[in-house]
């Protein structure tokens, strides 16, 4: 064909039919269909599959709360991206509770016996990993308050009783009181200390366990004086039980004044015993409240 003749043939077909595209030599294309319009869309061809999204778990945890001995402490987990993840807190190094995070996210809810007093480890672990460890402050059950300058005496015929509460099963190991002697004393005499059961408010004939002091090793001025005493005992209350084995001897208890005008509490109690005329023993009699509100000061511990 003439080469004059070709131009005008070719320039007619464009006109006619629109662009030519000659296959190889562009990798884009205009697409109309219906009224939507996509331009310079690239084609990509790959046997990867694009993947699902994922995330790693995490886990925050709550502050403790101070706690008294035998009592209980909330601690929180929240947990995110951890289904069927177990959970594990350890009290000094010691399994206290588990669980397994049912859902994502989850806040788990564990309770804690404060079974010592003193600071106590905790640790939380996730699938055996730890995630977070914090301090536990716990003080042992009773009234530590020492300021009081008032005493009472305990003798063999003047007995006094504290109470005291426990909220859950624990193992005590010593119990404390703060006291004083005085110079005169007789040779063996002990201070003498039961754990007591509760009946309707007063100590009970039932003595889960006791203890004695040598007498000579009080002091003249006040001290915290201890008790090795070991005991597992089950959520009730209790009473401590003091005396003397030895007349004419007797040891000196400090407390501190709540009201001088009001009758004594329900929880320090006392009992003066009568002695028996035929066998010269000392007969036990009933329990009594205090003349006056007072509180002893007194301890008991987990720990030796």
């Amino acid at each position: 064909m003439d080469l004059k003749l070709s131009i005008p043939v070719f320039l007619a077909l464009v006109l006619l039919f629109g662009c030519i595209q000659i296959p190889g030599l562009s990798k884009s294309s205009n697409v109309t269909s219906g009224n939507v319009s996509v331009s310079n869309v690239s084609v990509v061809t790959s046997d990867n599959q694009t993947a699902e999204p994922t995330c790693s778990p995490s886990y925050s945890m709550s502050s403790l709360k101070a706690a008294n001995l035998s009592g209980t402490g909330a601690l929180s987990v929240t947990a995110s991206c951890a289904t069927n993840k177990t959970v594990a807190v350890y009290v000094d190094d010691a399994l206290a509770s588990q669980a397994s995070v049912p859902s994502d996210p989850a806040v788990l809810n564990f309770n804690l016996i404060a079974a010592n007093d003193g600071t106590s480890k905790v640790e939380v672990k996730a699938d055996g990993s730890t995630i977070g460890t914090t301090n536990w402050t716990i003080s042992p059950i009773g009234f530590t308050d020492t300021s009081g300058t008032d005493v009472d005496k305990i003798s063999i015929k003047n007995w006094k009783a504290i109470a005291f509460n426990i909220q859950n099963p624990i193992t005590i190991k010593k119990a404390s009181a703060y006291m004083k002697r005085l110079d005169a004393l007789q040779f063996g005499s002990n201070i003498l200390l039961e754990i007591r059961e509760d009946s309707s408010g007063a100590p009970g004939s039932t003595i889960v366990a006791q203890s004695t002091y040598p007498m000579k090793n009080a002091t003249l001025s006040y001290n915290w004086i201890d008790f090795p005493i070991s005991a597992s005992l089950a959520k009730g209350k209790y009473w401590l039980v003091f005396s003397v084995d030895k007349d004419s001897d007797y040891i000196y208890i400090s407390y501190v004044t709540v009201d001088n005008k009001k009758a004594g509490n329900s929880d320090n109690l006392k009992m003066d015993l009568v002695q028996n005329e035929d066998t010269q023993n000392w007969d036990q009699t009933t329990w009594s409240v205090l003349p006056f509100d007072r509180r002893y000061a007194f301890m008991v511990s987990a720990n030796d």
